[in-house]
């Protein structure tokens, strides 16, 4: 009997040691587990930068002091606190989403060591420095917003492969024990802090060109050169490799129904769309240009955009649809459903506009106008 526990024990210890090492190898990489700015909890001591205890505790609490175990049970995935609370609607507090206690920067307290931002898209990629959300927790609590208790819901029906009653709705769209800073290195995709819903245990790495190959045409940045870091706008390609593919990333959600979320415009299919893959049928109207730079062209040609070229990934100042701040080079104030607000968005790109009407009445996802 021991000989028999022996053979199958010790390679099951040794495949375990192996798997924990190769796991862990994924995670020491990533933004929470690098031992030089990873997961930092200022509040425990003994714990290198990165270390797990920072967010899990094994025995379910470090000095008693965490709000969990309540009744006498561990909390879900041994977090020091509650995933989610489950709130419907925004504002949220820190308290509503485990990751609101270190990605709040200045709009709450911090338990990280030391302090970070976390800027909107439109500052990190767009160049559009005076935007004035440093966190992603204040970037939740704006007036248009992903709502955190919407996505959970989704998610568990549409990924319960990992997604869970207990999971946390930002690991919809990232893998924390993955994520790396794409906020630091603008230019190179490989860093990437997302990973597709459907594909949840590997990092999005695919860009833009590979989308749509040399059919995706960076927009301007706000301060100079092109989205995302600012390069030469001459080269689709290049650009473009730097660039995310938001599009299928995106569509791995919203390919879906979703208007019992109030999402009337929905499915969205890229594919159809002039902003996406449809064939742009004109370049003027009445002998005048309609397109902006640098999406002008002589001749008719489809560029493909992004979704993040126009939308916010978290939450945004507009009204509604998570609209950017800042849209190839300059600012947009979509504040209400107005023509006048809604122009200060349509005319980043185009220079034609109807009077009295606003755009959406007959410009939207799916409408065969847009």
């Amino acid at each position: 009997m021991k000989s028999w526990s022996n053979k199958i024990l010790l390679p099951l210890f040794f495949f375990f040691l192996f798997y924990s090492v190769a796991y862990a190898g994924s995670y020491t990489s990533s933004a929470h587990g690098n031992s030089s700015y990873g997961v930092n909890r200022s509040s425990i001591s003994g714990y290198s930068t990165g270390n797990c205890a920072h967010c899990h505790e094994q025995h379910a609490m470090i000095g008693g002091t965490e709000p969990k175990p309540a009744s006498g049970s561990a909390s879900p995935f041994c977090l020091f606190a509650d995933n989610f609370s489950g709130k419907t609607s925004n504002p949220y507090n820190q308290s509503d989403n485990f990751c609101f206690y270190c990605h709040c920067y200045t709009d709450a307290t911090s338990l990280q060591t030391p302090n970070f931002t976390n800027y909107n898209y439109s500052r990190t990629f767009g160049g559009y420095t005076t935007s004035s959300i440093y966190s992603i927790y204040k970037a939740f609590n704006q007036n248009s917003y992903h709502n955190l208790y919407d996505i959970w819901d989704f998610a568990k029906t549409n990924f319960s492969s990992f997604f869970k009653e207990d999971s946390n709705p930002c690991s919809v769209c990232h893998n924390v024990h993955l994520a790396k800073r794409n906020k630091e290195n603008p230019d190179d995709p490989t860093y990437s802090a997302i990973s597709k819903p459907s594909d949840h245990f590997n990092l999005w790495t695919n860009t833009m060109n590979d989308y749509a190959p040399n059919k995706y045409q960076a927009p301007y940045r706000y301060s100079s050169g092109c989205e995302p870091d600012g390069g030469s706008c001459n080269d689709l390609t290049i650009q473009a490799q730097k660039t995310p593919d938001y599009v299928t990333f995106c569509q791995d959600c919203h390919v879906y129904n979703m208007s019992s979320y109030g999402l009337s415009h929905t499915p969205i299919n890229w594919n159809t769309d002039k902003h996406g893959n449809a064939i742009r049928s004109r370049n003027e109207r009445m002998g005048q240009p309609i397109i902006k730079p640098p999406y002008d062209v002589t001749a008719v040609f489809n560029y493909v955009l992004s979704c993040l070229d126009c939308h916010e990934p978290h939450g945004s100042y507009s009204y509604k649809y998570l609209i950017r701040k800042e849209v190839n080079g300059n600012i947009t104030n979509v504040t209400a459903d107005t023509h006048d607000d809604w122009k200060t968005l349509c005319l980043r790109c185009h220079y034609r506009e109807h009077t009295n009407k606003s755009c959406l009445e007959c410009h939207y996802h799916g409408s065969g106008k847009f």
